[in-house]
């Protein structure tokens, strides 16, 4: 007879918790990701502008062009304030889905600790009937040697 671990439907059931919340902890990570590339997009974007504010090399130049450029400067600060927001907001969730995943793993790691409890002890006690039906086994041909000598 096979170990059989009384509680596998429980343990299933706290594995696939621990794929979901897995999945989620992904997905929060590629969302922290992504804001963060966008982040980076806005910080060259206006670097490159800010240069263009420093290039002396233009003979001409307009005001209209100026006041275009500090508008579309600011708006670049703006988004990227946005993000920023958007992004600790994103880390927050990010560790509040690990943590949660943690919680999880803990759970499994209980089942499958009392499954290695439970099969070892299983395994002493199959041993301990194995070695008893080996003594009586023993015991038996003992005596039906000894039977023997005596009838004969």
């Amino acid at each position: 007879m096979a170990f059989k671990f009384r509680l596998e439907k429980v343990a299933r059931y706290r594995q696939k918790l621990v794929d979901e919340q897995g999945r989620r902890v992904a997905e929060a990570n590629r969302v922290v990701a992504g804001i963060m590339a966008r982040i980076e997009a806005v910080d060259e974007d206006l670097a490159r502008h800010l240069v263009e504010f420093g290039d002396a090399k233009a003979a001409v130049i307009s005001v209209q062009g100026m006041m275009a450029r500090t508008m579309w400067v600011s708006h670049l600060e703006n988004v990227r304030e946005e993000y920023a927001a958007d992004l600790v907001a994103a880390q927050e969730e990010l560790t509040l889905q690990r943590t949660h995943l943690n919680e999880v793993w803990r759970d499994l790691e209980v089942l499958t600790k009392l499954r290695e409890k439970q099969k070892t002890a299983w395994q002493a006690e199959q041993l301990k009937q194995e070695n008893h039906d080996l003594d009586e086994i023993g015991q038996i041909r003992a005596d039906r040697q000894r039977r023997t000598k005596v009838a004969t």
